[in-house]
């Protein structure tokens, strides 16, 4: 069974990890720079923040990105730690089990044509809060 547990309270120089989420300040960097430039910047500044590199905060951490910082809405590294999210995408349940899907090694259901197949959670993402209500990778 996997089981998902908030990262630990942690005090960083200038701003802290409470349960579960930080705010990163990036006050030399602009959104047009694009997501992979933010989401170096993002990285390490964590890793200035809190004296360790960023992966090492937490088994998952997902980046929440300004709107206007990247074209899609998110997208994950295969078998790794890290997934990033446009703006509200963040909050949305799909969306979240698509990327972390990705970051457990699961690739898309494609059924249908990748982003097209809504079998479960690795095709078709949805802008729901809390839901669909579907199998996680049929």
């Amino acid at each position: 069974q996997l089981n998902f547990v908030k990262t630990t309270n942690r005090n960083g120089a200038t701003t802290n990890i409470s349960n579960g989420a930080v705010t990163i300040n990036l006050p030399t960097r602009s959104t047009s720079e694009g997501d992979g430039v933010i989401r170096n910047a993002i990285t390490t500044e964590l890793g200035t923040q809190f004296g360790v590199p960023a992966k090492s905060l937490a088994n998952h951490v997902m980046y929440c990105l300004p709107s206007g910082t990247m074209s899609g809405i998110a997208y994950a590294f295969i078998n790794s730690w890290n997934s990033v999210y446009s703006n509200q995408w963040c909050t949305f349940l799909s969306a979240q089990m698509h990327e972390i899907g990705h970051n457990l090694n699961l690739a898309h259901s494609n059924e249908v044509g990748t982003y097209r197949d809504q079998s479960g959670m690795m095709g078709f993402s949805y802008s729901q809060d809390d839901g669909p209500l579907m199998c996680f990778n049929a």
